[in-house]
């Protein structure tokens, strides 16, 4: 049984992306959610990214009955904030990668999917930057919502007006 939904697609119907409307940007993700409808079951076995290009989004399985994971490398924003809201509401396991490893840390993240088995709907964002080594940080939508509320909270409840500034697959303390 899939999650339930974890936001409604309406709620992107407005200009929030620099760089694309808001009609053009839900198109997208309606069109995204669509494809990953179709390409579950194409999903790559065996090693996540080693000998993949180190940009590009694609499911990763581990050959088992689990569902396959969406793993989100990309380096436009637009397209990743697209493949990864897709991903999200398709309920599919979504993990983020950098585009940028080197071969260390793209050995050390297939050894973590290989080993990792993460539940539907689960958001594994890699972290250990300051510790050396490459570690999963599991989270689900409600996690992030109550890390958003916490910080809004904390900044006095008003509206926050920012721009993200670090690569979107980078998720700072």
């Amino acid at each position: 049984m899939e999650p339930p939904a974890p936001f409604e697609l309406e709620l992107l119907r407005r200009d929030w992306v620099e760089g694309t409307s808001e009609k053009a940007f839900t198109a997208r993700v309606e069109r995204c959610c669509e494809r990953i409808d179709r390409s579950r079951e194409e999903a790559v076995f065996g090693s996540a990214l080693e000998g993949r290009n180190k940009s590009g989004s694609f499911f990763f399985s581990d050959g088992s009955e689990a569902p396959a994971t969406l793993i989100v490398s990309e380096r436009d924003p637009i397209d990743f904030a697209t493949i990864f809201l897709a991903g999200v509401w398709s309920g599919n396991p979504v993990v983020l990668a950098n585009p940028d490893w080197a071969a260390t840390e793209r050995q050390q993240f297939d050894q973590l999917m290989i080993a990792a088995s993460p539940r539907c709907g689960s958001i594994l964002i890699p972290t250990g930057g300051t510790n050396g080594g490459v570690k999963l940080a599991i989270h689900d939508w409600d996690s992030l919502r109550a890390a958003v509320e916490g910080l809004h909270k904390f900044l006095g409840g008003g509206p926050i007006h920012s721009c993200c500034l670090l690569p979107m697959h980078h998720v700072s303390g």
